[in-house]
């Protein structure tokens, strides 16, 4: 399936297109491209495209390195995969063109400083009432800068 490499791991990093083993119904089959034993998606992309990375990437010993991507909101770490997907949400060959993917990625010299606490107060639309969200966001500083 036609799908776009993002590879930070490589000296400079490297944005690619090949022909890739994924099956579209069974994520698993991302596991030896990405060289992972998870695998979360982000986006959807302005496009509709997707991002498959590392599920457990933040919460690794050493995370990274990173990438960011436009359309989505924070770094991602360790390699990536865009692909689509289609109305029934199952993976499909990327709708993006190489040399859109290659704009749209940045390379980041950043490292995780660790996570800090939320909450938050939202509505959400159709139900009375608002709910509260606790959770935790990851902060993250310049390679090798360890003063706050």
């Amino acid at each position: 399936m036609r799908a776009i490499l993002i590879d930070p791991m490589i000296e400079g990093g490297l944005v690619t297109q090949g022909d890739f083993d994924v099956d579209r119904a069974d994520v698993r089959s991302l596991y030896k491209i990405l060289g992972v034993d998870n695998v979360e998606r982000a986006g959807p992309l302005p496009n509709g495209d997707m991002v498959y990375v590392d599920g457990y990437g933040l919460i690794q010993a050493n995370p990274g390195p990173f990438f960011m991507i436009e359309g989505w909101h924070e770094p991602l770490a360790g390699r990536g995969l865009l692909l689509g997907e289609t109305r029934s949400g199952y993976m499909a060959p990327s709708r993006t063109p190489l040399r859109k993917a290659q704009a749209w990625v940045r390379f980041l010299d950043i490292e995780l400083a660790g996570f800090e606490e939320f909450v938050d107060v939202m509505t959400i639309p159709g139900l009375e009432g608002c709910t509260t969200v606790i959770g935790s966001r990851p902060v993250f500083r310049k390679r090798g800068r360890h003063d706050t």
